[in-house]
């Protein structure tokens, strides 16, 4: 029996009894498929939801299967789920498993959630900044509309007490967790290349465990790729070599997921997506590269830069404690013990790092248009925020006093950052919106070109146009990340079905996308004009002054 078992009636208790729960729950606890299954079964909410928040579209996804077949039905029924551009829901789902933005999107729509009766945040931990304003935005919900609105907030690793006081001292529930001893060893840092020291690492491995599946984290899908490859020594006649990280297609993700019991040895190779959001069966063994990939923001140049960095000491336990959910286990990291001690205690809640522009917009549209006036859990740096409001006024979505206009309210509408529904909304031509939908859907997810020598956008779009009229041709012309193209050409026709238009890819010729391109962008990127040093020189002046 899983811990959380002994905790449901406490819980389902407390719930009826008030409408805040935080709920900290160890690894290995049961608290993310056990406690929503529970809440279901126990049909205390007359008849209304339960919507549960996930941070990540891969566990939205894999935790609406399980809880699913625990029913003993299809995904879709009394269990669904909803992500972007993508739902399985019917008017029989009673648990509705979503990820942020679209919890986001019902709260701007309809605020009173009528017929929700509770909504659980799972994984809370992770803090980004669209569970904070989810989180806050519905909080006032049930204090402005809905005071029996219930709101249930759960995580391994949470400060229980900061989320209690900001939710007017709401009762707080501790459960152990159901693990093994777990054994780490610090084997230093990759002299040369990353892949090589895994390679090595693992050869070590194997001879610590015989058997058992092990988990690699690394900070990135090329990091992946590398060591898949440097890989390919080993037996393969008994180790089967897998991929995880968000992108990768729903198939492939099920094979790293549910492991038969005939399967042979895993390796898997994974980004922080395996962290905490997603349980893998079978595994015994962990790889730690000990790194991450993070954006951060510079707010003196209005860029962000995705840098790769040292993981916090949480999420290091996190990732150890991966080896002992079902047996002892083993964690070797990639850094040393001294190195370790160094390591901040949590990495930065998102909201102190990101660009601020949408969750400012969305501020605005909720009403709240000054900083002083939002209820923020952890408040963000000043002047982030006043730039994200200036960069919404300069795209015309808000006023001069942050009041949300129609074209912000419409902004919202698209599901998109700010400065890519700017563009999808001024576009004056139907041949300017049809590729103004394939430049949005490019710019909004990863790169469709697989290990690309070129930053050129209208390569991009000219390629993506061609995989709508040739999928086969186009990718092998362009070397083409299948999965990328598909959810590319996904995101370009929804885009496509909010405007009002038809995606007619053959309408649109180089010279459209030589042309217009650069005046589209122009519209989402203002300050990223730039002019050309002087003859010979490589460096630019940006339009806001910066080099």
């Amino acid at each position: 029996m899983l811990p959380i078992e002994a905790f449901i009636p406490e819980i389902i208790s407390t719930l009826n009894n008030d409408n805040r729960l935080v709920l900290q729950a160890e690894p290995g606890a049961g608290k993310s498929t056990l406690v929503p299954l529970r809440l279901l079964q126990a049909d205390i909410f007359s008849g209304k939801k339960i919507i549960m928040l996930e941070p990540r579209r891969v566990a939205a996804k894999s935790i609406a299967t399980y809880l699913a077949k625990q029913l003993g039905e299809s995904v879709g029924e009394r269990v669904g789920y909803q992500i972007r551009n993508e739902q399985r829901v019917s008017s029989n789902t009673r648990l509705e498993i979503v990820t942020e933005g679209v919890l986001t999107r019902r709260l701007q729509a309809d605020p009173e959630l009528s017929d929700v009766a509770l909504i659980i945040f799972d994984e809370f931990h992770e803090r980004s900044i669209h569970a904070d304003l989810a989180l806050m935005l519905a909080f006032e919900v049930q204090q402005a509309y809905r005071d029996d609105l219930k709101l249930l907030v759960m995580s391994a690793t949470i400060d229980s007490e900061l989320l209690s006081n900001y939710l007017d001292g709401a009762p707080r529930l501790s459960c152990p967790g159901k693990t093994y001893p777990v054994e780490i060893e610090y084997v230093g840092k990759a002299s040369r290349y990353l892949a090589d020291h895994v390679l090595s690492v693992l050869r070590h491995a194997f001879t610590l465990q015989s058997d058992g599946d092990v988990l690699v984290f690394l900070p990135g899908q090329a990091d992946i790729q590398r060591c898949i490859e440097a890989c390919q020594v080993l037996d393969q006649s008994n180790i089967e070599l897998l991929p995880l990280y968000g992108g990768l297609p729903l198939s492939e993700q099920e094979k790293v997921l549910s492991k038969s019991a005939s399967a042979s040895r895993r390796i898997i190779f994974s980004t922080n997506i395996a962290e905490t959001s997603l349980t893998i069966t079978g595994i015994t063994m962990v790889i730690d590269s000990g790194l991450e990939k993070r954006l951060t923001y510079d707010v003196r140049s209005g860029l962000s830069r995705l840098d790769t960095v040292m993981i916090s000491k949480a999420s290091a336990t996190q990732r150890a404690g991966r080896a002992g959910r079902l047996q002892a286990g083993h964690c070797l990291r990639l850094w040393r013990e001294s190195e370790h001690n160094n390591l901040s205690d949590f990495q930065p809640e998102e909201i102190t790092t990101t660009d601020l522009s949408d969750l400012a917009l969305e501020l605005s549209a909720w009403g709240v248009t000054q900083y002083k006036d939002a209820n923020w859990l952890t408040s963000p740096p000043v002047q982030h925020f006043s730039v994200a409001c200036q960069l919404n006024q300069s795209l015309g979505l808000v006023d001069a006093h942050n009041k949300v206009l129609t074209a912000g309210q419409r902004a919202l509408q698209l599901g998109v950052s700010p400065r890519l529904a700017s563009m999808l909304l001024r576009c004056e031509t139907l041949i300017s919106q049809q590729l103004a939908c394939f430049l949005a859907a490019i710019l909004s997810e990863r790169d469709i070109v697989v290990q690309a020598n070129t930053s050129d956008v209208c390569e991009r779009v000219l390629a993506l146009v061609e995989f709508v009229q040739d999928r086969t041709r186009a990718a092998k012309a362009y070397r083409l990340h299948r999965a990328a193209a598909e959810q590319a050409v996904k995101l370009a026709k929804s885009f496509a079905h909010k405007l009002g238009i038809s995606l007619k890819s053959e309408a649109i010729a180089l010279v459209d996308i030589q042309t217009l391109a650069p005046t589209l962008l122009l519209h989402a990127f203002p300050d990223r004009a730039a002019q050309k040093r002087p003859l010979g020189d490589n460096r630019y002046l940006l339009a806001n002054g910066r080099g």
